[in-house]
């Protein structure tokens, strides 16, 4: 404002400077052809008080705080910096996890079923299936036929004696009936022994080769059960990590939202602090724009009075400046952005704001001072 208001002063003294110097030349050039002019003049409250308004704004330009030096951002709080820190250190932590299930993976990829092996009985060694007490049974059951069969002979000698036919034909002809069905009987007899230990070791090595058969098939399914089991559980392993994690970042993200809370908190109040610096900060300018607007808004200022004087034609330099009165005031704004108003170690003082406030109610108070 000052700056509005020099300028303004500056081209009332060049207004006034110009017309004296047009009447002293008309002067000097005999007096002849001299004219009326008519000027304008502010109405002396006008006056005053925009002169008041530039003191005012003068003062403060020496008493004005500068820019808000406070805490302008929110610290973070011990707890966040922990989470923070979780977060980071989280990173990479269920890799281990992760490569461990791709190994079992990796490893069942190449898995492949062994083909089941076929024993036939064409080529299977069935004596070590035969009863090895086959000769106990047989050779004793041999040894009583043939004492079986030597006592038919002797009664066959016997009755021949008796017939008085001994060592006849018909002797040998009963002997040999005799013998012949000895060994007939023997040979039924071994023969329906071989044959049943034979059907013992057909029946041994039959269900050897059905039970080695179902056997494999068994541990083929068990590997495959086996494998697929394995494949669970890695997969099983990889998602218990996905888990770990999903909770560990959801725990982490429910306690960042409340300490977020606490730092918007946080935040707002500095920012409501620096606020009410600037509020205060800027009071004095904003009390100075409302004098101001009502100066330079006021008919009065804009009319003024006219009066007669020397030859040349000028008009009130004030006039002048209050004709932008619009511009001026929006240039009161900048007071707060003036270099001057920065702050110092050494100001000049004056009165206060309050106190030119109050000066300048004395020319709005009627009977005060005569307008």
């Amino acid at each position: 404002m000052s700056g509005v208001i020099a300028a303004a002063g500056i081209s009332a003294a060049a207004g006034i400077g110009a017309a004296a110097m047009s009447a002293g030349k008309g002067g000097g050039g005999g007096g002849g052809g001299q004219g009326q002019v008519q000027q304008q003049q502010l109405p002396e409250w006008i006056n005053n008080g925009l002169m008041q308004n530039y003191g005012a704004a003068t003062r403060y330009s020496y008493d004005m705080p500068g820019p808000y030096e406070g805490q302008r951002v929110a610290n973070l709080s011990p707890e966040m910096q922990n989470l923070i820190a979780q977060q980071y250190g989280n990173v990479g932590s269920t890799n281990n996890f992760y490569d461990t299930a791709l190994a079992q993976t990796n490893a069942l990829s190449g898995f492949q079923m062994n083909p089941l092996s076929v024993q036939r009985l064409a080529n299977t060694d069935l004596s070590a299936y035969m009863n090895p007490y086959s000769g106990a049974v047989i050779n004793p059951a041999i040894a009583q036929m043939e004492q079986a069969r030597r006592q038919a002979l002797m009664q066959v000698g016997d009755q021949a004696t008796q017939a008085k036919a001994f060592g006849g034909s018909r002797q040998g002809v009963a002997e040999g009936v005799t013998n012949a069905q000895s060994e007939m009987q023997k040979g039924s007899l071994v023969g329906n022994l071989l044959n049943q230990n034979w059907q013992q070791a057909v029946a041994g090595a039959t269900g050897d080769i059905t039970r080695d058969y179902a056997m494999q098939q068994q541990n083929q399914a068990n590997r495959l059960l086996g494998a697929q089991f394995q494949a669970q559980m890695a997969n099983q392993y990889g998602a218990l990590a996905g888990s770990r994690q999903q909770n560990f970042l959801s725990g982490i993200e429910a306690a960042m939202r409340g300490q977020t809370i606490g730092y918007q908190n946080q935040q707002a109040q500095l920012d409501a602090a620096k606020a009410l610096y600037e509020e205060q900060r800027m009071d004095p300018i904003q009390r100075i724009q409302l004098r101001q607007s009502f100066l330079t808004g006021n008919p009065a200022a804009n009319a003024g009075t006219s009066y007669g004087s020397g030859p040349a034609t000028s008009s009130n330099p004030f006039l002048t400046g209050i004709s932008g009165a619009s511009a001026t005031a929006g240039l009161l704004g900048t007071l707060g952005k003036d270099g001057l108003w920065g702050g110092g170690s050494s100001r000049p003082t004056g009165p206060t704001i309050d106190q030119e406030i109050a000066n300048w109610s004395n020319y709005a108070t009627p009977g005060a001072k005569t307008w």
